[in-house]
């Protein structure tokens, strides 16, 4: 029983992982750039300290913006975009 219990915590948090990009880029460091494109995703500085967020469409109720490159971030660009979740570093 323990072998079941223990499967379904690990698939159900492998489930939540893919629901934030790249959840464990919250140990980065403070953005020092604008924007930008990590592992194929968006993310715009949100914050004076450096504060980040990953880039959501529908002003951040929609899916992720997804990017090959970080002038694909450019927010003059994806202007209906926004903070998917947290502002933080």
């Amino acid at each position: 029983m323990k072998l079941i219990t223990t499967l379904a915590i690990l698939i159900g948090s492998a489930a939540a992982i893919a629901i934030e990009p790249l959840e464990e880029a919250q140990a980065q460091s403070c953005a020092s750039r604008v924007w930008g494109c990590e592992n194929g995703y968006c993310w715009k500085k949100c914050g004076n300290l450096g504060e980040w967020c990953w880039q959501a469409a529908d002003a951040g109720q929609g899916s992720w913006v997804t990017c090959e490159n970080d002038a694909a971030c450019n927010i003059n660009f994806i202007p209906s975009a926004g903070c998917g979740g947290a502002c933080s570093c």
